[in-house]
């Protein structure tokens, strides 16, 4: 998801993770001297081991605040200054709301990764707004409830 700079909420480029090669669209042409990259994420996304191939690949270093939960990643974009921020992981579900609140642009659907995704996990009934693609899955899972069925 790609910022939107014209509002004090802006947020996102891309997920970071899985597909945190779609950030590396926000350093057109990779130049020579290295960029940074404002991440909001999620508290398992700052791995050194994720992280530092991504920098050294695209020749950007990314600075990183963890959150938990969209409520809160959202708390932060509604506190911050335009531009602060260029990728935040958020749930696929939040997204058309993000949109409606102005906060993304959507992405260039040629430059992402989806040869690697299977159709169920990409998720466009939340990430596809009005045609336009404003985010894309970087983890999959299902909520389960699991319960004792004598107690139950």
């Amino acid at each position: 998801m790609t910022v939107n700079a014209r509002n004090p909420l802006s947020t996102l480029k891309s997920h970071l993770g899985a597909a945190c090669a779609a950030a590396a669209l926000l350093i057109a042409g990779g130049g020579a001297e290295a960029a940074d990259l404002n991440a909001l994420i999620w508290c398992d996304h700052s791995d050194p081991a994720l992280l530092q191939p991504f920098e050294e690949a695209n020749n950007v270093k990314v600075n990183v605040k963890e959150f938990e939960g969209t409520g809160a990643g959202l708390a932060i974009v509604d506190q911050s200054q335009p531009g602060d921020w260029d990728v935040m992981v958020i749930d696929s579900i939040d997204v058309p709301r993000g949109v409606e609140k102005g906060l993304f642009e959507p992405l260039p659907e040629d430059k992402l990764p989806f040869a690697d995704l299977f159709a169920e996990v990409k998720m466009d009934k939340s990430t596809i707004v009005d045609g336009k693609r404003y985010g894309i899955t970087e983890k999959f899972g299902y909520n389960t409830i699991g319960f004792n069925k004598t107690k139950v």
